[in-house]
């Protein structure tokens, strides 16, 4: 017996070292993990510009954020006259996903420039292409911020329509910068998007779902979602939350189906509750007339719209044939018409 309670002791000790030892790395890589900024190969290396894809308006920026880090950014411009004197008047800041940098988006912000007739001012995050630092949830914030007021300051763009646009991670770095800044926007476009960093990990990596607690790269949006209350006038002077689009791929690998589900319900019962009665009538009026059985959700509710597309994954969503379509939709009814 004693022989076999030494087993058991050396066992238990082997074993809670290998977990404290599992435990420390993943504390310590998971910035590694989380932000791929290397992938594909040499993405820290080689960035592709707007003109490799015929854009030939645009900049090259080197944008300074408030921690002095040096970010890069591409601001590709949409001209509305021949002589080239007046920009478009709205401007799509987009925060891409996790992998890769800004180069690797330029075929889609060239569709957006194009088809919705706006000026992309699109970054590669600290740590990623040719952007100084180190990727982590604080300094992305601070890149967030620095790229909105950017903006700002620029005489040619600072009374603009702003949409901020975000893909996977992008997305919850797009409900962060809206969420504070309400009041300053215009539109929010979330593609494939997380709740929170914690209870994204176990779909992703099961065996590490005992050490989700480690994880400090929270990314905490269905906090964020809760923030979502504020209204605004449009060109009628009626007050209206901030029109939501949100992307969803049915065959997504990356981010769960109820996840992305869950977060649509919960910016709508959060403007539910910020409603009056009259307007919750108005809603569920709405709602009978416009429900369409093949979506999970309802389409369309507290200026909170949601798309699923069929027989798409997590990263190729852009090539279903009607996303440009459902995109262009909505931005003409709630960007273009009403402000």
């Amino acid at each position: 017996m004693k022989f076999n309670y030494d087993i058991i002791q050396y066992s238990t000790y082997i074993l809670s070292f290998i977990v404290g030892i599992s435990g420390f790395i993943i504390y310590k890589l998971q910035n590694k993990i989380i932000y791929a900024a290397n992938c594909p190969i040499d993405s820290r290396k080689f960035t592709y510009t707007p003109k490799d894809f015929e854009m030939d308006d645009y900049e090259d920026l080197d944008i300074k954020t408030k921690d002095g880090i040096i970010i890069k950014a591409f601001l590709v411009k949409k001209f509305v006259d021949d002589k080239k004197t007046r920009l478009a008047k709205t401007t799509l800041i987009y925060f891409h996903a996790n992998a890769g940098n800004m180069g690797h988006r330029l075929p889609i912000v060239k569709s957006f420039v194009e088809e919705y007739s706006c000026n992309v001012l699109i970054i590669s995050y600290r740590g990623y292409g040719f952007s100084e630092g180190q990727a982590s949830e604080e300094g992305i914030k601070i890149d967030a911020e620095t790229t909105l007021e950017y903006i700002f300051k620029r005489p040619d763009l600072k009374d603009s329509k702003i949409v901020i646009f975000g893909q996977s991670i992008g997305g919850a770095v797009a409900i962060y910068l809206a969420a504070k800044n309400q009041d300053r926007i215009h539109g929010l476009i979330l593609e494939n998007t997380f709740l929170t960093m914690r209870k994204l990990i176990p779909n992703l990596i099961p065996l590490l779902t005992p050490f989700t607690f480690l994880c400090h790269e929270k990314w905490e949006s269905e906090k964020e979602l809760l923030k979502f209350t504020y209204k605004m006038k449009d060109k009628n002077g009626s007050e209206n939350f901030l029109p939501i689009l949100l992307l969803s791929s049915e065959l997504d690998e990356i981010v769960p189906a109820n996840q992305f589900e869950e977060l649509c319900q919960i910016l709508r019962n959060t403007r539910r509750e910020a409603s009056t009665q009259k307007e919750r009538e108005i809603e569920e009026s709405l709602n009978r007339e416009q429900y369409i059985p093949e979506q999970i959700l309802v389409p369309e509710q507290y200026n909170v719209f949601w798309y699923r597309f069929d027989n798409v994954h997590h990263n190729d969503t852009c090539i279903h044939p009607e996303y440009y379509n459902c995109i262009k939709n909505w931005w003409n009814k709630n960007i273009e018409d009403c402000y």
